[in-house]
Order: C-alpha cells, then structure tokens, then sequence
C-alpha cells in the first residue's frame, strides 16, 4: 500500500485543501497523467517494465488498477481520445544512458490501450 497527497479543487475551480489517499498498492515512478471522468485519472509508471493505470479515488482511499503492462521505452505521458489511450515512451535510455552508450534512437510511437468510458 502506499500514500499519496491530492489536491482537491473547489467549485469556482480554486485549489482547496490538501487531502491525503491511501492507495491499495504503490505508484512506481509516476509521470503523465489525464482526468478520466469524475473521480478517476489515468497515469503511466515508468518504473519496472512500464504501466498504463487508472486511479479511482473514493473519499480517502484510492484504487489503482492497471490497464497495460510493459512499455519498455519508459512511459511519460497519455493522451486519451474517446475509449482509448494513446501513451507515449520517450526513450529515455537513449538520451540519459551511460556515456559511450550505443543505444540507437527508433521512430517514436503511441501504443493504443482501450481505457472504457470515462
């Protein structure tokens, strides 16, 4: 389990309190994330082998569960159109890979995920 600090967002769309969710496993390594619908957001974990996850939060505790595993290009960001997810790796191995490092640039690519309605 891990925690995780939300901002939530009052009605004239003003930041209001700081409030703390209890998540039933640990986010690794979060980057680019989206609202999904009321009370969800999708993000992608570029730790292990890579995510696609939605996060539904109720109150205080939040429920990851994830969509698709293994983007082996680092994750780092989502874009969502319709019931699909379109995540993007950045290759990071390439640009901050050790010195002397023969790792070759490959075309970039979006991997579509189905995500459902939002």
């Amino acid at each position: 389990m891990g925690r995780w600090r939300c901002v939530l967002i009052d009605s004239d769309g003003k930041a209001a309190t700081i409030s703390e969710v209890m998540l039933n496993r640990t986010i690794e390594r979060p980057d680019g994330m989206r609202r999904f619908g009321k009370n969800s957001l999708l993000l992608v974990e570029s730790g292990g082998s890579g995510k696609l996850s939605r996060l539904a939060i109720n109150g205080d505790t939040g429920d990851l569960t994830t969509l698709k595993e293994g983007f082996p290009d680092g994750p780092v960001s989502v874009a969502v159109v319709g019931t699909t997810g379109y995540v993007l790796e950045g290759q990071l191995k390439t640009l901050f890979g050790a010195v002397g490092s023969q790792v070759l640039p490959r075309p970039f690519h979006a991997t579509a995920v189905s995500v459902g309605a939002s």
